[in-house]
């Protein structure tokens, strides 16, 4: 199954390179492909998800697009809104992005090209009509016959608020940067490139930078910062990077030595070295530190046992449960019965039951342990089970608190009444 998953890049490299080689040149879709295939954040579709399926979806809809301009054909318009409304099938997060994607697509060609404005109209609206078409169809096969799990399923994650909204677009945005941080500088390089396009009026640069942080915006206002949403998007910083990578290569290779400072402040070189050559210098910092030199001595790749994990192994009575973020399985699994929030969730068979139903299910699971990491989000759920108060209701008391190098992180151990003596007793 992981196989799949991963493989599943493949047919998204095709349409993300098709959509960069008809929006900017051939060197851009080759660039494109090769961004997909060693992109970190599409490699975490093999995580056995479904969000790469709307990412195919972003990016058939991108390319289709770009032919129906190229052709000036409606109905591969329609198609391009048709593909984006299927997007519906892999998640619904498609709704949102598809409003993004008719305004960043369309509307700055209808205010640069007061000729056409009458086509471009029309080419919107065909895009929306097959917008529509995909989402009834999806509508038809898929919610009608469950109804009802998507009443109770379809509550709203975020609450209406500025100070979320600004949050969860910092998170969404930042999660690039969890997977990656030399694509998160790629990305930034994009951006920078789509800025100083749009102000030298290159309507694809406007739409595809109207898109990226449309998108974000859009994923902010539906759901709370979460490590594989930004999927949903990457095809479209993918073909923003192609294009500007491109683009630069092909400037670089034109100049004119005697006149490289004019050249060079001209073509936007000097900004994007000015970025490039710092993340460059860090990367080569990040990377020289030590994986090379772990691979020179043939040394084997381990990662480095958490002090929190430590600690509870040390402290914590052997066959006691413990509830903890899943990526903590791998050290405490051993000697402890582990359990994580989210699978006391899925078991009890539906991904957005009432929360009073799942605590009350946790309240009775009653774990002897439980590690609180303000690393971990909660895709479906609210964290009240980590919140100090109701964790003393129910009989837990904080025994140790952990802190990760700059304070990015806190890990905090809560102990049940019933073996606090236990754990006092071995960690003396």
């Amino acid at each position: 199954m992981r196989l799949f998953f991963f493989l599943s890049a493949l047919p998204l490299a095709l349409f993300v390179g098709l959509a960069a080689r008809r929006l900017y040149s051939p060197t851009a879709g080759w660039i494109a492909v090769l961004l997909t295939l060693t992109s970190v954040v599409i490699a975490g579709s093999a995580r056995i998800r479904h969000d790469i399926g709307l990412a195919w979806m972003v990016a058939l809809s991108l390319w289709l697009f770009a032919e129906a301009v190229h052709q000036r054909k409606s109905w591969l318009h329609a198609a391009a809104g048709l593909a984006m409304g299927l997007g519906m099938f892999a998640h619904y997060h498609a709704i949102g992005l598809g409003v993004v994607m008719t305004m960043a697509l369309y509307l700055p060609r209808l205010f640069a090209y007061p000729v056409e404005r009458r086509e471009n109209f029309r080419a919107m609206l065909f895009y929306i009509v097959g917008g529509i078409g995909g989402a009834l169809i999806v509508v038809l096969l898929q919610i009608l016959p469950q109804w009802e799990a998507f009443l109770r399923e379809r509550a709203s994650r975020v609450p209406f608020r500025l100070d979320v909204f600004i949050q969860n677009f910092l998170d969404h945005a930042d999660s690039i940067g969890e997977h990656s941080r030399f694509e998160l500088g790629l990305t930034i390089i994009a951006l920078l490139g789509l800025i100083f396009g749009s102000l030298r009026r290159r309507i694809v640069d406007l739409s595809l930078l109207i898109a990226c942080l449309g998108g974000i915006a859009a994923l902010a206002l539906m759901a709370r910062g979460f490590l594989h949403y930004i999927v949903h998007i990457m095809p479209l910083f993918l073909v923003a990077t192609a294009g500007i990578l491109s683009r630069l290569i092909s400037q670089v290779v034109q100049l004119d030595l005697s006149t490289t400072g004019a050249a060079a402040a001209r073509f936007s070189i000097v900004p994007a070295l000015i970025v490039a050559v710092p993340f460059a210098a860090v990367m080569a910092g990040e990377v020289g530190r030590e994986p090379i030199s772990v691979i020179r001595r043939n040394l084997p790749l381990r990662l480095e046992i958490p002090a929190v994990a430590t600690w509870i192994n040390e402290n914590v009575p052997m066959g006691s449960t413990i509830s903890a973020p899943n990526w903590y399985y791998f050290w405490l699994s051993d000697q402890l019965r582990f359990i994580t929030p989210y699978s006391v969730y899925k078991g009890l068979g539906n991904a957005h039951v009432d929360d009073r139903v799942f605590y009350e299910e946790w309240a009775a699971i009653s774990p002897d342990v439980v590690l609180s990491d303000s690393g971990e989000t909660f895709c479906c759920f609210a964290g009240l089970v980590f919140e100090p108060e109701w964790l003393a209701a129910q009989g837990y008391q904080e025994v140790v608190q952990f802190e990760t190098e700059h304070g990015r992180r806190m890990m905090r151990v809560y102990v049940h009444s019933r073996i606090a003596d236990a754990v006092s007793s071995q960690g003396e």
